[in-house]
């Protein structure tokens, strides 16, 4: 179990793969406008390259050794594993079609560029951060495919300072676009789509008579169920 060379192999291509598409738009984005300063907390910095850093070494011990990993792993099924390296590869594609949709507006800090546009197209036309939507999912594929439950848990805290990140980067979009990014804003979600689908459902019920509610009583449900999805 602990030499598998397989998932090994996979894990190195997904990584090389997605690390030098990164690298590639970010490096194309700083060298057309520059590098933006960074402004963050400190202690948000911290913590953000602290988890960066446990996950890359969790990686790459992996890689020069499952077995020194031992301590992290969970007896899984080949199946779940390889669905796990299914859903990295399905993020690759999603992160370029959202380097594309960001063009040179993508930096590593919360700050903006001087010539920062207010992009509505491509996956941030339903969501307001997809980059950590696919990265989360990627990183989640990864932790899978190594059968490793050290990682989602270090993606659960990274989840929660990005959280408060992208409230951080919101409030200087606000500042910066106004009631287009405040309109924005309102009909998107912050990293899943709005769910319509409830709404769409219960008024399929309630027409068919399959619901003994009156369309008032869904219009408020579905209401509150959007607002509920609002703040993700």
């Amino acid at each position: 179990m602990y030499n598998e060379p397989g998932y090994r192999i996979a894990v190195a291509i997904l990584m090389a793969v997605t690390f030098s598409l990164s690298a590639t738009f970010r490096r194309r984005a700083d060298k057309a406008g520059g590098r933006v300063a960074r402004q963050e907390g400190t202690v948000m910095l911290a913590v953000l390259r602290l988890g960066a850093l446990l996950m890359m070494l969790s990686v790459l011990v992996y890689l020069i050794n499952p077995g020194w990993m031992r301590w992290a792993s969970w007896a899984s099924p080949g199946w779940l594993r390889w669905s796990g390296a299914g859903l990295s590869a399905l993020m690759i594609p999603s992160l370029y079609w959202m380097f594309i949709s960001l063009g040179l507006n993508i930096t590593t800090t919360t700050n903006t560029r001087p010539e920062h546009t207010l992009v509505t197209t491509g996956p941030y036309r339903g969501i307001r951060h997809p980059l950590y939507t696919f990265g989360l999912l990627f990183w989640l594929g990864i932790s899978l495919l190594m059968a490793n439950w050290f990682l989602p848990l270090t993606i659960t805290a990274l989840l929660a300072v990005l959280v408060k990140r992208t409230a951080t980067e919101e409030e200087q979009l606000l500042e910066r676009f106004g009631d287009s990014y405040r309109d924005y804003r309102s009909r998107t979600g912050r990293f899943f789509p709005h769910i319509f689908i409830f709404q769409s459902t219960f008024y399929y019920l309630a027409s068919s008579r399959r619901l003994l509610i009156y369309p008032e009583h869904l219009r408020y449900i579905g209401e509150m169920t959007l607002k509920g999805f609002e703040r993700y």
